[in-house]
């Protein structure tokens, strides 16, 4: 009986600390997002690094000016306009990670905004005399999660979140 009292006000505690700070959690749930944004993004990076621009586009959220496919479509390589996007993406990645030693995945977090779950990894990068903190942000797309953001956070320990876009 006391283990579960403990566990109860435990979950009752973590779910009000995180409540308070305006990103969702699902206790079920978040693990599973977790792994799979981190297994995209992990992808992307590799991708990036690569240089292989025609499978990015397949990892990343359409942003540009046709409000039908805004946020719930993906970039296509064919189209010139979206693969020079494309290539933005993927330099701003590769110049976060060419100009660090290591990097790491810091905290992951989830929030509902009008185009729909936002989930965010934040990874932090390791340079010689300094480190920075970058979120990259996903949407579901589909059935899988693709690069909606990327934001740069200026403090490595903060507890101020990004905005994500409208």
């Amino acid at each position: 009986m006391t283990k579960t009292v403990i566990a109860a006000f435990s979950a009752a505690l973590l779910i009000t600390s995180v409540a308070g700070s305006g990103h969702s959690f699902s206790p079920r749930a978040k693990p599973e997002k977790s792994k799979q944004v981190r297994q995209r993004l992990s992808e992307l990076f590799a991708l990036c690094q690569a240089n292989n621009l025609e499978q990015a586009g397949a990892y990343c959220v359409y942003r540009g000016p046709d409000k039908a496919r805004r946020w719930h479509d993906l970039y296509h390589f064919a189209v010139e306009e979206e693969r020079e996007e494309i290539n933005s993406i993927c330099y701003r990645i590769r110049n976060y990670l060419d100009g660090s030693k290591s990097y790491e995945f810091d905290h992951f977090w989830c929030k509902e905004q009008l185009e729909g779950e936002w989930c965010a990894w934040e990874v932090l990068f390791r340079r010689t005399a300094s480190a920075e903190t970058v979120a990259f942000a996903f949407l579901k797309v589909g059935r899988r999660y693709a690069l909606g953001d990327i934001d740069r956070i200026a403090t490595a320990k903060t507890d101020k979140r990004p905005e994500i876009p409208n």
